[in-house]
């Protein structure tokens, strides 16, 4: 939802959006479907889990932006100020996320020179400066990942008759899951200049982006016990 509001003051003007964003994503399917006693890879660390009871996925977001013109002589400014306050819902409360709002910024200032003649074409050049931070919200694979199932054999025997053959295992369940998790935070200084020759438009930026908290996997060690149980003579 999107609000536009003009106010002028004089020889600057002004214009205001406002709005506000929702989204839900819920995945209702059963999920890989299999026997638990002939698995799809005997090595596999997970189990079948259903789609649905994973909860849904939903964001929401207030915004508002200001965009302020004035024109001195023939230069022309223009000053662009927004925040973005993003919040994750239907978190359990044990997450660390969980009723926070995260502020994003973002500025933006353009000069526009006056436009002159070269090479008997209208040439137009303009200045511009910019400064952003944008909250990137852990995805679904993060926030609630599969369990994992670590299958450790403790006896195997085999016999020649059937009826005397035995396998014995223990099996160990972890939860990877993170409540400390928290957003990705990318943030972005940039300097644009902008030179349009008649038809012709050339734009050079130069950027300088910061990310410090990205999402990644990692491996944790862990000492396992286990019976290593000797069959019979």
């Amino acid at each position: 939802m999107l609000n536009k509001f003009q106010l002028d003051f004089k020889s600057v003007k002004n214009e205001i959006n406002a709005g506000f964003d929702w989204q839900l994503s819920k995945n209702w399917g059963k999920g890989q479907e299999f026997d638990i006693y002939k698995p799809i890879d005997p090595k596999a660390t997970f189990r079948p889990r259903a789609y649905r009871d994973v909860p849904a996925y939903i964001t929401s977001a207030l915004f508002l932006e200001s965009i302020s013109s004035m024109n001195a002589g023939n230069h022309k400014f223009t000053l662009a100020l927004g925040l973005r306050g993003n919040s994750m819902m239907n978190l359990p409360s044990h997450f660390k996320m969980k009723g926070k709002i995260y502020a994003d910024p973002r500025v933006n200032f353009q000069w526009e020179l006056p436009s002159f003649d070269w090479m008997n074409k209208k040439t137009q050049m303009a200045l511009t400066l910019g400064y952003g931070k944008q909250s990137l919200f852990p995805d679904l694979n993060l926030l609630y990942p599969e369990l994992i199932y670590k299958d450790i054999q403790q006896l195997n025997y085999f016999h020649t008759n059937p009826n005397y053959r035995r396998i014995n295992y223990k099996t160990l369940i972890y939860n990877p899951q993170n409540p400390e998790i928290e957003p990705a935070v990318n943030e972005k200084f940039e300097a644009r200049i902008d030179l349009g020759i008649g038809a012709h438009q050339l734009s050079m930026t130069v950027f300088k982006e910061n990310m410090h908290n990205a999402f990644r996997s990692m491996n944790q060690y862990a000492g396992y016990q286990y019976k290593n149980m000797i069959p019979p003579g």
